[in-house]
Formats: structure tokens, sequence, C-alpha cells
């Protein structure tokens, strides 16, 4: 992974996906444990994955999280993408339709047994942290 590269992405609001990690998020959630809920899962995914990225070197880089302002640093060969987020503005009424869309397809009843599961995701929620964050850090679409 170049740190050239990277580096055009300091400041900015990003997902990181990572190659397996020996951590299992949905096995520490004691409610997706006890009845199979979707429980805190998958928010503890953007506590670690979604943030604003901060410092590049040759070994890997610095993500401020999301959600709680905490660093974390991420070797650069364990990386597998690191992608830019959008950020939607409620009260711009094409981006607000992208919202309404996609809470509405968040909030889609399970699936019956059988067929693959979908976790649904608040989408508000996130979008509130992404523009939390763009005040913070004054990021730009």
């Amino acid at each position: 992974m170049s740190t050239m590269l990277l580096n055009k992405l300091r400041g900015k609001i990003v997902t990181v996906f990572t190659k397996p990690i020996n951590r299992d998020f949905k096995a520490e959630d004691d409610a997706v444990k006890a009845k199979g809920a979707a429980g805190k899962y998958p928010e503890q995914l953007y506590h670690y994955f979604v943030g604003v990225l901060e410092e590049v070197d040759d070994w890997g880089f610095i993500l401020r999280q999301a959600t709680t302002g905490l660093e974390s640093f991420f070797f650069k060969d364990q990386v597998v993408a690191v992608c830019q987020e959008a950020i939607l503005d409620p009260d711009d009424p094409i981006d607000r339709k992208t919202i309404e869309k996609m809470n509405a397809a968040a909030s889609q009843p399970a699936k019956p047994k059988g067929e693959p599961s979908k976790t649904t995701v608040n989408a508000t929620a996130i979008q509130d942290m992404l523009k939390n964050l763009n005040n913070q850090f004054g990021t730009k679409r």
C-alpha cells in the first residue's frame, strides 16, 4: 500500500477494511449471544474502523475513531482498502432522500430462517456521526 496514495486521504473520513482479525465482535455482544439479535453489533465496528485518517508513515497509519475520538494504528500490510466516506446533509433535499432510502432499507423485517440474514444499520446515526466529524475536523465532501 502506497504511503503517497494514503496521504491523499489524510484529514478525510474513511472506512478501513482489514484482513481478518482475531477478535469476534459478534461473540463479544451479549445480546447477539443470548438472542441472536443485532445487539450492539455492528456498532462496535464503527468504533474501530471508521474515522479520520490522521498520520501516515512507511509502516501504517493512525485513524482517529469517529465515535470515541480515540486513535488506532493500522499496519499497512494488514489493510485491504481505505475508502473515503460521503457525508450526507439531512438539510439538503437530495441527500435527505438518500438518507430516507437508507433508513427504509435498514428497517426492513428480518428474512425468514434459511435465507441469508442482513444486518440492519441505523443510517441516521451514522450520518450524524459523520456530520459531527466533519464539524470537528473541517473535512470536505
